[in-house]
């Protein structure tokens, strides 16, 4: 599993965690990630090994996001391809159950070097659209604090 975190950025985790009081969980957190992984996502795409189909160059996507209890995300940028782990892995050399081989496929590794490639990227984009999003949230909440359209959660998140 491939992982980011923003390290000595205490104020941008206490902000979503402040976020997520007024209603603002997974779909703030989504928008943040698309954006920000799309470098990796590029590279990756850039070194994909392309089939007669073109499926697997096609089906990277942000499958699953979460924010947890203590601000922790979990997102899942995955390759939707039935096939991807085999080429990114390669496989060993099998047989079927009549002992006929099915040969081997050697690796064609392409998530791992793009998220090597992209990594510090992905980060500092990260950073600066989570920043970005929050200061969005900010405007939005006091537009409308001063509208007196706020609903129960976020005037509950403001006591």
């Amino acid at each position: 599993m491939i992982g980011f975190s923003i390290v000595g950025a205490p104020e941008l985790t206490k902000a979503l965690l402040e976020a997520r009081k007024f209603g603002f969980g997974t779909p703030f957190l989504v928008r943040v990630i698309t954006k920000a992984v799309k470098p990796m996502k590029d590279k990756a795409e850039q070194l994909v090994p392309r089939g007669k189909t073109g499926n697997l160059a096609k089906g990277f996507k942000i499958v699953k996001a979460r924010v947890g209890r203590k601000g922790l995300a979990k997102i899942y940028f995955t390759n939707l391809a039935n096939h991807a782990h085999l080429i990114e892995w390669g496989t060993a050399d099998r047989e079927t159950k009549k002992g006929k081989s099915t040969g081997q496929g050697t690796a064609t590794p392409f998530m791992l070097p793009a998220y090597l490639a992209t990594k510090d990227q992905v980060e500092r984009e990260m950073f600066i659209q989570l920043s970005s999003e929050l200061v969005k949230l900010g405007k939005r909440i006091r537009k409308r604090a001063e509208a007196g359209t706020l609903g129960k959660r976020a005037r509950k998140g403001l006591s």
